[in-house]
């Protein structure tokens, strides 16, 4: 393969902010060789080739530590490898040698939100968080108006529990982008979680008419309704749910569960059964329906069969998902006690 010609050399070095002239015969013979391999790095990527391109790429490093170009270069292969902590690693050297490129800035911050998300310990995901919110606003400090960064570092605020602050930057990223759903409902999320629902609601159905099917905008939109008790918009908007998404059993269970909280049980019962026929194993379905079965029951104590259905469908939703220790006091409580024989 062909060098890189003393053009692309000269080009190349001032990009970089190297000096051809000012540095001494060792340092810059050093600092050649760094864009060589940095070049070959590149040429290799673009070739596919890339474990050959990492290995330029870590040449390159050694030749120039200073080299931040490619250091934040192995942290782009290593993320798009999912290698997040070597990722972290580069791109942390790439900013300790150059903290001024945005880029890099946000990538790091980026790589430490993944790492949150893969972290398993609460206390690992905390730090993780942190660190990709100090990150983030160091990237902010070179590019103010970054819409991603304001985005993200809502979300990162959030997970923390900071509602104020991921509030603020959701609303400065509906600013920048008022044609963003994600952002719009991002900031309906934080609403809701304050218990503004009626901000809530707006920041839902801004974010709708952006994209007026989306499953899960018309989920929180219905949840929100719930949560004021109004039912009509709750069964409207779960209607529509069920229309943009068949093959889903939510919107069944969710309207299900409007009819439930209207008093009207026979309907509750036939949602949760189509929730079952779209979903023959959803807990929520089996769940739903054993509680109209028992909420009958405890109307009407004569009526043994429905306490039998209401416990069969709540032993069907603990196969499903044993892990419901609320719903295992239940069918201890209703259970009827067997008559066993003494032997």
């Amino acid at each position: 393969m062909n060098g890189p010609t003393i053009h692309q050399r000269i080009c190349l070095a001032a990009l970089l902010g190297l000096s051809l002239l000012g540095a001494g015969c060792t340092t810059q013979n050093r600092q050649d060789q760094a864009v060589e391999h940095y070049i070959r790095g590149q040429l290799l990527l673009d070739q596919g080739q890339t474990q050959a391109a990492l290995e330029e790429l870590a040449k390159a490093v050694g030749a120039d530590p200073a080299l931040s170009v490619a250091r934040s270069a192995m942290g782009d292969l290593y993320r798009r490898q999912g290698q997040h902590e070597l990722a972290g690693r580069a791109y942390e050297a790439a900013v300790q040698a150059n903290p001024y490129t945005f880029r890099t800035q946000y990538n790091l911050a980026l790589t430490y939100q993944t790492l949150a998300d893969q972290a398993k310990l609460a206390a690992k995901v905390r730090e993780y968080l942190e660190k990709a919110v100090a990150v983030y606003q160091r990237a902010l400090e070179l590019q103010p108006s970054d819409f991603d960064s304001h985005v993200n570092l809502a979300v990162c605020h959030f997970q923390l529990g900071q509602k104020d602050e991921a509030r603020q930057h959701s609303q400065e990223a509906v600013r920048l982008d008022p044609k963003s759903a994600k952002a719009r409902a991002n900031l309906g999320i934080i609403y809701d979680s304050e218990g503004d629902l009626y901000e809530a609601i707006s920041a839902y159905k801004a974010a709708m008419e952006l994209r007026p099917n989306d499953p899960d905008l018309l989920m929180k939109l219905g949840q929100a309704y719930i949560k004021q008790g109004r039912l009509r918009p709750a069964i409207s908007t779960f209607e529509h749910a069920g229309k943009v998404a068949p093959r889903e059993s939510w919107p069944w269970e969710k309207l299900a569960e409007c009819n439930y909280y209207a008093g009207q049980y026979e309907a509750s019962l036939e949602k949760y059964r189509q929730a079952i026929e779209v979903n023959g194993h959803s807990c929520v379905g089996y769940r739903g329906l054993g509680v109209v079965y028992m909420t009958q029951f405890v109307k009407d104590p004569q009526r043994e069969d429905l306490r039998d259905k209401g416990l069969e469908a709540w032993h069907a939703s603990l196969e499903i998902n044993s892990n419901q220790p609320d719903l295992r006091r239940l069918v201890e409580k209703y259970s009827p006690k067997l008559n066993r024989p003494a032997l």
